[in-house]
């Protein structure tokens, strides 16, 4: 990892509190290297998964919840993680949650509604980052769906409330995607989510854009797309002049 990246990547850490959030001790730099401390887990989902194939309902169940409260709280701080992944997911004493893995995780400013630049583990991206399209916060739920799937891998059929609550999460179109209230109370999560109101939080992620913030965003994606599609144009008459004077 780039001196630069990690660097970014304790700043974020340094601001985090939230009980499913791994928590950063301490931070240090020596002649040779930059340590981190961070508090004490004594698993790994992934790990878990590898054992045992697939979790219990109920344990899914309180593992969504405490995922969800974390991208909750990420969010309202305008912070995407673009890195959710089970090898990102820590268990911490009782087997609550420790999401971390922010080497990718983004502090978006006010003014920016949609990124583009593509993070993330290809397995759990979302559809836009895949066709390397502008993304939002959204993308983090699809990563949390794609997770929330992989427990359940060999388990009986889901629930109803269970489905709905995975296709919310897994739509391809990310406006059609479980916006923030609804998914707080889907049945599924619904008395078993942290959902504070983060006091101090300008223009959260987690509340929808005034319709200033909605036309900015509009025009950060047209402006993306323009760039992307001038690029394209460019990049295909230079490959024709290239092959033009190769004959």
């Amino acid at each position: 990892m780039k001196y630069s990246s990690l660097k970014r990547e304790i700043d974020i850490m340094r601001g985090l509190k939230h009980p499913s959030i791994v928590l950063l001790l301490d931070s240090f730099e020596t002649e040779r290297e930059v340590v981190v401390v961070t508090e004490y887990a004594e698993g790994e989902l992934f790990q878990i998964l590898e054992d045992d194939g697939s979790l219990p309902e109920n344990q899914v169940r309180e593992i969504a919840c405490q995922l969800v409260s974390a991208l909750y709280y990420l969010h309202s701080h305008r912070i995407l993680h673009r890195d959710m992944k089970p090898q990102n997911i820590l268990l911490g004493k009782g087997g609550v949650v420790k999401l971390c893995g922010f080497g990718f995780a983004r502090a978006m400013s006010v003014s920016t509604l949609v990124l583009t630049s593509i993070k993330g583990t290809p397995l759990y991206m979302s559809p836009e980052l895949v066709e390397e399209k502008p993304y939002d916060h959204s993308a983090d739920l699809w990563s949390l769906g794609c997770i929330l799937y992989e427990l359940h891998t060999g388990a009986p059929p889901f629930y109803t409330n269970q489905i709905h609550f995975l296709k919310g999460l897994l739509m391809k179109d990310p406006e059609k995607r479980l916006s923030w209230p609804d998914r707080l109370h889907r049945p599924f999560i619904a008395d078993g989510v942290l959902s504070e109101d983060y006091e101090g939080s300008s223009n959260p992620l987690t509340v929808p854009p005034s319709l200033d913030l909605q036309a900015l965003k509009h025009q950060q994606q047209t402006t993306h797309a323009v760039e992307r599609a001038n690029y394209c144009a460019k990049l295909e008459s230079y490959e024709r002049k290239r092959r033009f004077t190769d004959r």
